[in-house]
């Protein structure tokens, strides 16, 4: 008998199945072959030719608002939207096919997103019939004749059961995955591509079909060395099929993608989860369609705008004020001195802070004007003034902003002194310190002190030792956590002292 290369047939059956006809097994429903000619165009790289009907891979679709369309504002005044678009797979749709779900935002929610956009998505597939698939059953049915030989000698019911099982419709399941969205530069989508999960599902769904017969085949040993032979050949054909197997769950075999071309999407749904500001009208309407393209041109988008599924969301027809209620605390100001250019403060933000909020320090001189500057995350600030002199008398206050509203805190006076004269850590607690323990031999001292809030602005803390043969050593401390380590030479056995001395100028308090 001539001997035939399995690489040889594989081949030779893939180029065969390249022209093969849709079989369709009509008394289940299910698609027994999926092929496509080689030459075959992905959908990603075909423009729309009449509308959205020739790019669309859910038909029957829905899209609906599943919090309801009366829109709420969240405690930050903002809007969460939760949408679902959902159909029924046309037929052409296969592993390989783009897969793209697209929301399209009416103008008066572009540049409304504020964080980020996720989609649920869900795909039921339909069921299929695992040896029928062309590129593997060739090797399937190889090694359906070394079973059958095999169970002739040695009764191995396990896996004939296995086996058989796989002649059979089979379930793929459903493939479940949450997406992170994109949102346009241009604001006007919201899109997910989720080929790529949805592939890698399939593919590693299609493999775990086998486990059972893997599994069986895995446990068949025979002591009789005529059975032996018989056992190898067994196991040869299973390596060979396997081989291609686990190419197909680990993405490197494109048998599958060629195969499973179409008839293969069931119901399919996906759900964008995102947040957007008050856009300021009482009604947005949002189209969705799921469509083979990832390239989101003027026309596609044109299309899903016209014809896509429309759900029509509810605002609230009074605005809301998120910062309403927020209370914007009474600025500390370190006492200004003439000739100085700046006035320094810092400010307690007090969280939860509504998301978009900003803050700004407004100083108002004596002739009227006004003077800003940003606020840090940590409170600080510094507002160029120009040259201040003696006796002036200056309104500092914090405005927060948030959209169109805003609100301020209560302003602080201050007059310029001729010399610095004030103490700004006069009435400032500076917290006594703990110490790591230490050890003689040492070459460190830890340890950690509290800096109370508010910091008066312009102080530092540095921690002094005064170590057991009486010399002082110091280290600076970090004013964000309060942690400082202290270099010394080798301690020795001895009582040492720890302290932490506050710095502001000519001012200094332990």
């Amino acid at each position: 008998m001539k001997k035939v290369s399995h690489k040889k047939l594989l081949r030779r059956t893939l180029y065969v199945c390249s022209g093969t006809l849709l079989l369709l097994n009509s008394g289940v429903g299910v698609a027994s072959v999926f092929v496509i000619n080689q030459n075959r165009a992905q959908a990603s790289q075909v423009n729309p030719r009449a509308g959205l009907a020739d790019i669309s891979i859910l038909q029957n679709a829905s899209l609906t608002s599943t919090t309801g369309t009366q829109m709420t504002p969240n405690a930050q005044g903002n809007f969460d939207l939760s949408l679902n678009y959902t159909g029924q797979g046309v037929a052409t749709v296969g592993v390989a096919d783009k897969k793209v779900l697209v929301y399209a935002l009416p103008a008066s929610l572009q540049g409304k997103v504020v964080g980020g956009s996720t989609v649920d998505i869900q795909a039921d597939l339909l069921p299929i019939t695992p040896g029928d698939i062309p590129g593997v059953k060739p090797l399937f049915d190889a090694l359906g004749l070394a079973i059958t030989a095999l169970d002739k000698a040695l009764k191995i019911p396990a896996v004939v059961a296995a086996f058989d099982d796989l002649k059979q419709v089979q379930s793929l399941g459903s493939y479940q995955e949450t997406v992170t969205a994109n949102v346009s530069p241009d604001g006007k989508t919201i899109s997910v591509d989720f080929t790529q999960g949805f592939g890698r599902y399939v593919h590693q769904a299609y493999a775990a079909l086998f486990h059972s017969l893997r599994d069986a085949i895995a446990a068949v040993h025979s002591d009789n060395i005529l059975i032996e032979t018989l056992v190898k050949a067994l196991q040869k054909a299973s390596a060979e099929l396997f081989e291609v197997i686990d190419a197909i769950a680990g993405g490197t075999s494109t048998i599958l993608d060629s195969a499973l071309s179409g008839n293969l999407l069931g119901s399919a749904s996906g759900t964008l989860h995102t947040t957007v500001s008050d856009p300021g009208v009482p009604t947005a309407t949002v189209k969705a369609a799921a469509i083979n393209n990832a390239l989101i041109s003027a026309d596609i988008l044109t299309a899903i705008e016209q014809e896509g599924e429309a759900v029509t969301l509810n605002f609230p027809t009074t605005a809301t004020n998120p910062i309403e209620n927020y209370d914007v605390a009474t600025p500390t100001v370190t006492r200004p001195v003439a000739g100085q250019t700046t006035v320094a403060g810092n400010v307690i933000l007090k969280e939860p802070i509504p998301a978009g909020t900003t803050f700004e320090a407004v100083v108002t001189l004596d002739d009227g004007t006004t003077k800003t500057a940003a606020v840090q995350a940590d409170g600080t600030f510094v507002v160029d003034t120009g040259a201040l002199t003696a006796g002036q008398i200056l309104s500092t206050k914090v405005v927060a902003t948030n959209g169109q509203y805003t609100k301020e805190s209560t302003a602080v006076e201050s007059t310029v002194s001729d010399v610095s004269t004030e103490n700004p850590i006069e009435n400032y607690d500076v917290a006594t310190p703990t110490v790591d323990p230490a050890t003689a031999g040492d070459t460190k001292l830890d340890g950690q002190g509290t800096l109370k809030q508010p910091i008066p602005a312009g102080t530092t803390f540095k921690a002094v030792a005064i170590l057991a043969d009486g010399t002082e050593v110091s280290g600076d401390v970090d004013t964000t956590t309060g942690k400082f380590s202290i270099g010394t030479d080798p301690l020795i056995v001895g009582d040492v002292t720890v302290k932490v001395v506050a710095t502001n100028g000519q001012f200094t308090k332990p």
